[in-house]
């Protein structure tokens, strides 16, 4: 395995890495909020009169002409309350503290709405209690640049550009979120974002495959197929991004001309209702023959309702609303995978998608200016600073990872070197399958002696396979089934074409008579000609199959002792767990199982996934304190990190707290041991966040590589910028490309007196635990454990229920790492 390139130190965080930890200060996207503290707010709460139908932008309207024509030099509002610097005055120039006032209707001007308005209190602009006020008058400042929308994403025209040979489009935009820290500082967090947009439309792609198979029967079929889970932009409103779901997603019995029944009750044809809406779109343009998509778009309004209706918070409403699209005007969104696979292609891409931090800190800049420009925030003195928002910082020491034959350091670029050192524990291969076609035979032949001398770098000794030649990789399953033995431990495959790898494991692990570990490599892995990279690939496909017997590569110095990590992920239509039966972390129980699909969270279908989750984690326990290492005791402290949760649903009273928290409590209350009562912490991992950092003190140069800028491994931060009691952030790993992307964690629950400084310490460590990379992950290994398998079950089944979703099938194999 080759090392992570090496990254620079912040000047302010010098110190060695040998000691408990380093402090320093880094600086990161969020730019303060700078305003008067001597501005007197002046509050009013308004009403408008029931019986008087008007929508939000009419309201808008109203109230804005309002305060216009009361000279108030500036005034914001919401649904319910509006904010002045001056106090509203009668025509007789009193200011009492209830008014009436009637306004002209926006549409018809012959009748005048009634607004009584009651005057609450005087508040200060930079004050907790105008938190709302704050957001509000950013958010209009927003509106007012005017900015093309994609999504969240605000679109800089100057910003775009258009790979024509590839077929890409590349927009560059920012994403701007006002958030309040728990010390209620206000802060501008601004992420410089990059779409890819592909050029040819659905249409487009529909008529070339139909070119090239004619047959209805066949094309469509895969034309769906390529649309699931991808998303898709319309030319004629990039505002809204739309999301594609399984199939069936295409209406083949409808197209633009079909009827379409307007909310209203009336009757329309999409034809009509798009160039109605749009009238940028010709309606004699738009080709009468196509099918319409069937996509799904987020709306807020949909679960607002919900929630006012059920008095509840509406999370357990699908937000997504079912819509048809015309193929014609449809972008799809995200790199093709036929360019992403070209390694050449993906390095051209790279200045465009993941830019040079000194890049994205000249735009964040260049938009905030335009930003404080403005008319609402210049009048209300209200401005953002253009200097990034300077936190402190601990910085982790890199340790040693133990080999059996002595520790290795972990060198400044958060890697080390495994080879020619003896592994934790090596369980024995002495029966295996390697499975060549004709075609590959002198490739396997070849190669095979120079597998088995990288498993002899790790003084791992494995008995001659048997090598068994098929005349094409169609028939490797026939072939595996007629040499198959009890005895048989690993089946290594050789595959000359992609396609073949979904079918492979679903045949070993679900449809064969017990599930049987494997090792698929391509060969153009092994036509490697640089002797450095072929002999890394060999060293680590040797580490790999070590894994899938059961076997440990190395381990670290853990803080908390007596602990059970266990880490939960969700793929799509699967969710898998993955829990640590040692204290030293070197051994895992995995288990995965179907969960709902689209639109049904965990446990609103009813208990099945409740007792499922809860009986694997039960397992689990089982597991840990029957391995010898813990000699029969159960963990003393339980951490688990749950990945997937979306953040609305980890509040006080969020979701996860009110349906899973109960699952494992539950169940540490049904251990036959008396009195047990362990510390317990339930982690939230959010790796998909908006916060990047940078060293402090840092300045462009030149020829910059992003080591130049970004922190150090080993960074944590848990102040000035967390929202949330018991959040933290922290950067485990060196990244050589963009900006250093940090993995945000929330501490939902915690019960017992765990150390919450040890648990930081204890997640970052964990880093250093995944078996499938000779250096530090984003994640803590038993999370991306369990990640790797919910991702390796769902490619081969499709969300489909397969016979390897049955625990006892998974049994056999639970205690290996079979999904690397």
């Amino acid at each position: 395995m080759s090392a992570r390139g090496g990254g620079s130190r912040p000047s302010s965080a010098q110190s060695s890495r040998s000691a408990a930890h380093s402090e320093g200060v880094v600086v990161t996207n969020h730019f303060a909020l700078q305003g008067s503290k001597d501005l007197p707010v002046y509050e009013y709460s308004f009403e408008f009169p029931a019986d008087v139908e008007l929508s939000r932008q009419q309201r808008r309207i109203m109230l804005d002409d309002l305060c216009t024509d009361e000279g108030v030099p500036a005034f914001a509002h919401d649904t319910a309350r509006l904010w002045t610097t001056k106090r509203l005055e009668t025509s007789a120039g009193v200011a009492p503290d209830q008014l009436k006032f009637n306004l002209p209707h926006p549409i018809n001007e012959q009748d005048d709405v009634p607004l009584a308005a009651s005057f609450t209190r005087v508040i200060n602009l930079m004050s907790p209690e105008a938190k709302q006020l704050r957001n509000v008058i950013v958010k209009r400042a927003l509106t007012e640049l005017a900015y093309p929308r994609m999504g969240s994403m605000f679109l800089d025209m100057g910003r775009q550009h258009e790979l024509s040979d590839l077929g890409l489009y590349i927009w560059q935009g920012y994403e701007p979120h006002v958030i309040t820290s728990q010390t209620d500082q206000t802060h501008m967090r601004v992420l410089f974002m990059t779409r890819v947009l592909q050029r040819d439309t659905l249409k487009t792609r529909l008529d070339n495959l139909m070119k090239r198979v004619r047959e209805p029967a066949s094309h469509r079929p895969q034309f769906e197929e390529s649309l699931v889970d991808q998303t898709v932009v319309t030319r004629y409103n990039t505002d809204r991004i739309y999301r594609i779901r399984e199939r069936p997603n295409v209406e083949w019995n409808l197209n633009p001309d079909s009827k379409l029944e307007t909310q209203r009750g009336g009757d329309t044809t999409y034809r009509k209702y798009t160039c109605s809406k749009y009238p940028a779109v010709p309606a004699d343009t738009i080709d009468g023959r196509q099918p319409m998509i069937v996509a799904w778009v987020k709306n807020r309004l949909r679960t607002n309702a919900a929630a006012r209706d059920s008095g509840q918070s509406g999370e357990g409403v699908d937000p997504y609303q079912k819509v048809h699209l015309i193929p014609q005007f449809c972008l799809l969104t995200g790199i093709p995978e036929s360019i992403a696979r070209d390694y050449g292609i993906r390095k051209r891409l790279e200045p465009y998608i993941r830019p040079v931090p000194s890049q994205q800190i000249e735009a964040m800049r260049s938009f905030l200016t335009k930003l404080n420009a403005t008319a609402k925030m210049i009048g209300w003195k209200m401005s953002f600073s253009l200097d990034m928002l300077p936190v402190p910082a601990k910085i982790y020491p890199a340790g040693d990872v133990r080999f059996v034959d002595g520790p290795v350091r972990v060198s400044q670029s958060a890697s080390w070197n495994a080879n020619g050192h003896v592994l934790v524990s090596k369980p024995p291969l002495n029966n295996w399958l390697v499975m060549a076609d004709t075609r590959n035979e002198g490739l396997c032949r070849e190669v095979l002696p120079d597998l088995l001398r990288a498993f002899m770098e790790f003084d791992v000794r494995p008995a001659e396979p048997k090598i068994i030649v098929s005349p094409s990789a169609d028939t490797f399953q026939r072939r595996i089934e007629e040499a198959y033995s009890a005895n048989l431990q690993m089946v290594v495959c050789l595959l000359p074409r992609d396609g073949l790898y979904a079918s492979l494991k679903k045949f070993l692990l679900a449809d064969f008579r017990v599930p049987i570990v494997s090792q698929c490599i391509k060969t153009s892995t092994l036509n490697e000609r640089n002797p450095a990279k072929y002999s890394a690939k060999l060293s680590k496909i040797a580490m790999q199959i070590v894994c899938k017997l059961g076997g440990s590569l190395w381990k670290t110095e853990l803080p908390l002792k007596d602990a059970m990590i266990v880490g939960i992920a969700s793929h799509k239509s699967q969710l898998a767990l993955c829990a640590s039966r040692s204290a030293d972390c070197t051994t895992y129980y995995t288990e995965v199982m179907a969960r709902p699909t689209v639109g049904v969270r965990l446990g609103q279908s009813g208990s099945l996934d409740k007792d499922r989750l809860g009986s694997a984690f039960f397992r689990a326990m089982g597991k840990f304190a029957k391995d010898p290492v813990n000699k029969g005791r159960p963990p003393q402290t339980i951490i688990i990190y749950r990945d997937g949760v979306p953040e609305g649903e980890l509040g006080d009273n969020g979701r996860v707290v009110r349906e899973e928290v109960p699952i494992f409590l539950d169940m540490l209350r049904r251990t036959p041991v008396p009195n047990y009562s362990p510390n317990f912490v339930f982690l939230a991992s959010l790796k998909r966040n908006d916060t990047r950092f940078y060293r402090q003190g840092y300045v462009a140069q030149p020829n910059e590589t992003p080591s130049s800028a970004n922190v150090p491994a080993g960074l944590k931060v848990d102040s000035i910028i967390t929202q949330h009691q018991g959040e933290f952030f922290e950067v485990p790993h060196v990244s050589t490309i963009g900006a250093a992307l940090a993995t945000q964690y929330r501490i939902v629950y915690k019960s017992g007196t765990p150390d919450l400084e040890q648990v930081k310490l204890e997640t970052y460590k964990l880093c250093e635990m995944y078996y499938n990379w000779t250096g530090t992950i984003r994640l803590p290994a038993p999370l991306m454990y369990a990640l790797k398998c919910a991702k390796l079950v769902q490619e081969f089944s499709g969300g489909a229920a397969t016979a390897f979703h049955n625990q006892a099938k998974q049994e056999a194999i639970s205690g290996q790492l079979f999904q690397l």
